[in-house]
C-alpha cells in the first residue's frame, strides 16, 4: 500500500517479541502469501495497525533547534517520531499526529521523511529551492542506507493529505 499522495510504500509487520534491550523486536514484515493464510485483506490490516501501533509505539514530537539559524526554516522545525525512534514514520497516520498537525498548521506544514525512523515537520514558509535544502536531501540519500532511505521528496501536508510540494504547490 502507498501512502496517498506520495512516493512513500507503507509496509507492515507483526510484532513477535518485544526486545529487552532499546529499539529491538522481533518481527516479520506482513506479506502477500501470509495475508492470504491469515485470510486477512490489507484495509484490514491497516486498520489494525491504526489501532495497535501508537499503543506500541507512542508518538514523539521533539522541537528541532538546529535548523533555525541558517534562515531555511523561518518558523518551527521539529522532529515527528515515535517515543523509541524506531521506524517512526508511521507515526504521521496515528490520529494524535494529524490532530497535532491540524492544530499546530492548520494551513498545512511541509514533511522531509528524514529516514524510516523521522518525519521533520517545518512551516509551509520553508525555501524549497534553496540549495541548501536540496543539499540537505540529498546528503539523507548518501549518508543513509538504501533500507532507511525513504524520499528525496517534500511533501506538502494540510488536512490529512499529502502532495508532493513545489515552490509554487502551496
Amino acid at each position: 500500500m502507498q501512502l496517498p499522495g506520495t512516493d512513500i510504500q507503507i509496509v507492515y509487520d507483526v510484532m513477535l517479541c518485544k526486545g529487552v534491550f532499546e529499539n529491538t523486536n522481533t518481527a516479520a514484515e506482513i506479506t502477500n502469501r501470509l495475508m492470504e493464510k491469515w485470510g486477512v485483506t490489507v484495509e484490514k490490516l491497516h486498520e489494525q495497525a491504526l489501532a495497535n501501533t501508537p499503543r506500541l509505539r507512542p508518538l514523539s514530537i521533539k522541537r528541532e533547534k538546529y535548523f533555525t539559524t541558517d534562515g531555511l526554516y523561518p518558523g518551527k522545525v521539529y522532529y515527528l517520531t515515535n517515543e523509541k525512534q524506531f521506524e517512526g514514520t508511521a507515526a504521521i497516520l496515528y490520529p494524535e499526529a494529524r490532530q497535532y498537525l491540524a492544530k499546530e498548521h492548520p494551513d498545512g506544514c511541509c514533511l522531509i521523511a528524514r529516514d524510516i525512523h523521522t518525519w521533520i515537520v517545518t512551516d509551509p514558509h520553508v525555501k524549497l529551492d534553496a540549495p541548501e535544502m536540496q543539499l540537505f536531501i540529498k546528503d539523507s540519500e548518501r549518508i543513509l542506507s538504501r533500507e532507511e532511505f525513504l524520499s528525496d521528496r517534500i511533501f506538502w501536508y494540510k488536512d490529512g493529505r499529502f502532495k508532493i510540494a513545489t515552490p509554487k504547490s502551496r
